[in-house]
Formats: C-alpha cells, sequence, structure tokens
C-alpha cells in the first residue's frame, strides 16, 4: 500500500523572513506574524534535513503582536481511517514557550486533535528539550470530513517556540533524532546574533 500524504510543509522552501503574515500553507489570522528562520537569517534549524522553520512569536518587524498563531489551508480527509498528525516543536534560547496544536474541522464543528506543549529554553544544550518534542498522534476519521491545523504560542515575547515539519499522513513519520542534536547551540548562536540585529 502506498503512502498517502494529506498535507506536508516543512518551510524549507520559503525565504528566510522576519515579521510575515504567511509560512507556506500557513497563515496568521492577519493580527500577528510570525518569523520564518533558516541559514540566511540567524541559523539552520534542524540540520540539513530541514533547513528552515518558524519562531511562532514574531518579531518587532511586521503586523500585530509577538504572541503568533499560524492557521493551515484547508485540508480534505478522503475516506474515514487513521491518519497520523505529525510535527517538531523546540524550546528558543531565551525563557518557556507554550503552544497548542489542534487539528479542528472546519467551521470549529468538531476537534480531533488538542494538546498544549511546555518547552524549556534551549541553553547551551543542557536542557532536555534539546532533543525537541517529535509528536506522531493517530487521527480516527469516521468519514470524508475536511479540517485545519494550527499552532498558537501562548507566551508573549520575541522569542517562541520552534516549529518544523508538519504533516497530516496515512503512515507514522520516521523524524531522526540526530538532526534535533545541531540545534542546541546553533539556536543559542543565532539568538545572540539575533539580539543585535532586530533589538
Amino acid at each position: 500500500m502506498n503512502a498517502t500524504t494529506l498535507f506536508s510543509e516543512n518551510f524549507d522552501e520559503l525565504t528566510p523572513t522576519l515579521g510575515v503574515t504567511s509560512a507556506g500553507l500557513f497563515s496568521t489570522d492577519g493580527t500577528n506574524n510570525v518569523d520564518i528562520l533558516g541559514p540566511a537569517l540567524y541559523f539552520e534549524c534542524y540540520g540539513p534535513e530541514s533547513t528552515n522553520c518558524v519562531d511562532l512569536n514574531g518579531s518587532s518587524i511586521g503586523p500585530g503582536s509577538t504572541v503568533g498563531s499560524l492557521e493551515s489551508i484547508s485540508i480534505s480527509v478522503p475516506a474515514a481511517g487513521t491518519y497520523y498528525f505529525s510535527f517538531d516543536l523546540i524550546g528558543n534560547s531565551i525563557v518557556n514557550s507554550t503552544v497548542s496544536a489542534t487539528a479542528e474541522v472546519i467551521g470549529g464543528l468538531g476537534t480531533y486533535y488538542n494538546q498544549s506543549f511546555t518547552l524549556q529554553p534551549v541553553i547551551g544544550g543542557s536542557v532536555t528539550d534539546l532533543s525537541g518534542i517529535v509528536v506522531d498522534a493517530p487521527l480516527t476519521f469516521t468519514a470524508a470530513d475536511t479540517v485545519n491545523i494550527f499552532f498558537t504560542s501562548t507566551t508573549a515575547g520575541l522569542n517562541g517556540a520552534i516549529l518544523d515539519d508538519v504533516t497530516l499522513a496515512d503512515t507514522l513519520s520516521t523524524p531522526e533524532p540526530a538532526t534535533f542534536l545541531f540545534l542546541g547551540s546553533a539556536l543559542l548562536a543565532g539568538s545572540l546574533i539575533r539580539r543585535r540585529v532586530v533589538r
């Protein structure tokens, strides 16, 4: 049986930019913004497999507050069955960050997934969140449906949780833990550079 991917966004085709209201297959509500980060802007996110990522708290550049919220395009689920909602989260280099992830039926008529996460700052690679939170959540659909995916930062500030590799597919993703190891020192160094450039 061939794998079916209904949604996939790793942000790698995007140009790293501060204070944007759209990020690939995601957009904000227009009152807040997010930052697309990558080697052309501050640091490489998760090693060679994943060049770019998104800081869910936007910067001082662009509209709105620094507490960011992203909503995906509408995703059509073709038939009943189990699909896996997968994404990677890691803390920033400054403070604890919290983020909620939701997979919701269009129009708010039901929720397949709703979970909040608290991530510790990655300081010198010394905390547990250096390895990131990799989620492969099974979602059971009883019929064809249409859903949106939401990620919302609930911690104010210019540095939020880092999001990457979001998929909805009928097979489990196979993330490699080693892809996160590069991030600890890069986040710290990138954050120091970012403070000088943005603030």
